[in-house]
């Protein structure tokens, strides 16, 4: 599974064998310069007009905002087709997008963030745009998730008795 995480302050991607109970995560990397606010802050940096920050979350943009924001969304697409080829290519014998069943777009950036950002994804897996599993609301994949774990837990208490929690030896003076 590819794992896409979007929120203010960086854009994390992520490769996961996932099961029914569990998520073990093989690959993670954290962009802190590909963040919403990243958008925000050129602005910021480059523009003296007021409110100008108000206005790009308002969607009203100035023709500065919009290079800005295209630059930004043009450079969160390029890393995700990098990072993609890497793991592409890393894989060498078997063809690896045959094992990635999905891929989950989650995060707490604007909903038109997450839009602009969900337009990247597809074009960045390109003809595997199809494995993108976006029904639930990317600010409630994480606690869905969660929620099922926890269900799974409650309904199959005997999933637990396999798992080692504490492997410190217990001591008496303690």
């Amino acid at each position: 599974m590819i794992m896409i995480e979007y929120d203010e302050n960086y854009l994390q991607l992520s490769i996961a064998d996932v099961g029914p109970v569990t998520c073990n995560v093989k690959t993670r990397v954290r962009y802190a310069n590909l963040g919403e606010n990243a958008i925000l802050d050129a602005v910021a940096n480059t523009s003296q007009e007021a409110g100008i920050q108000q206005k790009i979350l308002q969607n009203d943009y100035s023709g500065s905002a919009i290079t800005i924001e295209k630059k930004h969304y043009a450079n969160i697409e390029n890393t995700l087709s990098d990072f993609l080829m890497e793991q592409e290519s890393a894989a060498r014998a078997f063809n690896w997008w045959d094992t990635v069943r999905a891929v989950v777009i989650s995060g707490d950036a604007s909903q038109s963030g997450l839009q602009r950002l969900r337009s990247c994804v597809d074009n960045a897996l390109g003809q595997h745009h199809d494995k993108i599993r976006d029904s639930i609301d990317p600010l409630y994949v994480e606690a869905m998730g969660a929620a099922q774990r926890g269900q799974h837990q409650v309904l199959n208490p005997r999933f637990l008795d396999d798992m080692v929690f504490c492997l410190i030896p217990e001591h008496d003076e303690l």
